[in-house]
């Protein structure tokens, strides 16, 4: 049975994980989808095994080589728990003007403006079902991990353990984000998010010069206490960690 791996980062900063497709300027997800934690998993992996390599081709399409670990089930899901407040909010960009330049013609506007989205949190636990093979290897190379989103979305390492994975749970206050219609649930306060699916082979790659079509599914983020879940759909597990709680696919 797959086990859980556990993460907790501590935030240096604001973090930006921009929607799909967005130039340059665009919002950004209040808190990271799976697919960008798997990739921040998997870049602390190959850098540490020597092997890390930005694309590759997968089945006559150019992939991200997280798209393997999906295939092969390495990583089955991931999720985070938000410890502390969180905020987002937007700043301005200075941003340059690519504008061809012709004989004779001056170019006036070289840079313009635009917003980036910047979410703010103290420290996150990243959680991760993973292949019992591929555990002990993962959580040494888990200590790698230093960024989320964008460069400058810089982590630090603070503790990486074994989660517990529970069965016949029922009634809990899960508080991390779960996948819409995982589970039967109760919340108070929750938001919702169009996260890229991290199944979907269209979220890391794209055939030829086509302009990739990322597949969205639906996540709800619950606040507060949580979200109390009374029923969990097949092949989901809770899983905790100290006193709080999330939801993870495991088949």
């Amino acid at each position: 049975m797959p086990r859980a791996l556990a993460v907790r980062l501590k935030l240096h900063g604001p973090i930006t994980i921009q929607y799909p497709l967005l130039s340059t300027a665009g919002g950004s997800y209040i808190l990271p989808p799976p697919s960008t934690l798997i990739g921040a998993l998997y870049f602390a992996y190959a850098f540490q095994a020597g092997n890390y390599t930005e694309v590759k081709e997968i089945e006559d399409k150019v992939c991200s080589p997280v798209y393997e670990w999906i295939k092969d089930k390495v990583v089955i899901d991931a999720t985070v728990i938000p410890v502390g407040s969180v905020a987002i909010t937007n700043t301005l960009l200075r941003l340059f003007n690519w504008i061809e330049q012709r004989k004779g013609r001056e170019v006036e506007e070289q840079y313009t403006v635009g917003y980036v989205g910047l979410s703010y949190v103290p420290e996150l636990i990243a959680i991760y079902a993973v292949k019992d093979e591929w555990f002990n290897e993962l959580r040494k190379s888990a200590w790698g991990m230093t960024r989320l989103g964008k460069k400058e979305g810089l982590v630090s390492v603070v503790e990486v353990s074994e989660a517990d994975v529970k069965t016949n749970i029922n009634n809990v206050n899960v508080n991390s984000y779960f996948r819409d219609g995982s589970v039967t649930y109760l919340a108070m306060e929750s938001s919702m998010q169009f996260f890229p699916d991290p199944y979907s082979a269209e979220t890391y790659c794209r055939r030829g010069n086509s302009i990739p079509q990322p597949q969205l599914a639906k996540y709800i983020i619950p606040w507060g206490e949580g979200a109390v879940v009374k029923e969990l759909s097949e092949g989901y597990r809770i899983v905790s960690y100290g006193d709080k709680y999330a939801v993870l696919k495991f088949e």
